[in-house]
């Protein structure tokens, strides 16, 4: 992995219904544009934390099965996680 490139570590939980919140962690996650979740976007205010090591108080859109969550930088984009609607 190159340097400063976002990478996703975990999401907790990983699983869940829409509506729920989610806490993404990881490294170099700074300045979050949005977070995708499979074709759906995240829509509501999260919270990125100045240490770029996570983002909290995402907001699972609607959707169904199992989908890649992505967050997407000003610059790059992170490897993706997979979450499972319940």
């Amino acid at each position: 992995m190159p340097p400063d490139v976002p990478h996703i570590d975990a999401l907790k939980p990983n699983s869940g219904k829409a509506g729920a919140k989610i806490d993404i962690f990881g490294d170099y996650l700074f300045s979050p544009v949005k977070i995708t979740f499979g074709a759906a976007e995240n829509t509501h205010q999260f919270k990125a934390h100045g240490d770029g090591a996570s983002v909290t108080e995402v907001v699972v859109p609607a959707g169904s099965g199992t989908v890649e969550v992505i967050v997407h930088c000003q610059e790059n984009s992170s490897n993706g996680l997979y979450f499972k609607y319940s």
